[in-house]
């Protein structure tokens, strides 16, 4: 991505496009992506999840060069 640099896109979502995973902060940052991190918690009033950048580099490195994984999202 020329935005966010070296991320990962979810494919196979219907009607959707584009759905990246990147490091961010607050729901302004997510433009309907995936943003990783290692705690949620308030930035100055807003909900956010913090040390994303942090996260985001261990998330690359758990993946080990792999760039195809399947991703499974469901309710709890």
């Amino acid at each position: 991505s020329l935005k966010f640099g070296d991320t990962f896109e979810v494919t196979g979502v219907m009607d959707r496009s584009h759905i990246l995973f990147h490091k961010g902060n607050i729901a302004e940052d997510t433009h309907g992506c995936i943003i990783v991190g290692e705690l949620f918690d308030l930035l100055g009033e807003e909900h956010a999840v913090l040390s994303s950048g942090k996260a985001f580099k261990e998330f690359k490195a758990i993946l080990d060069g792999e760039y195809r994984f399947t991703l499974e999202i469901s309710s709890s």
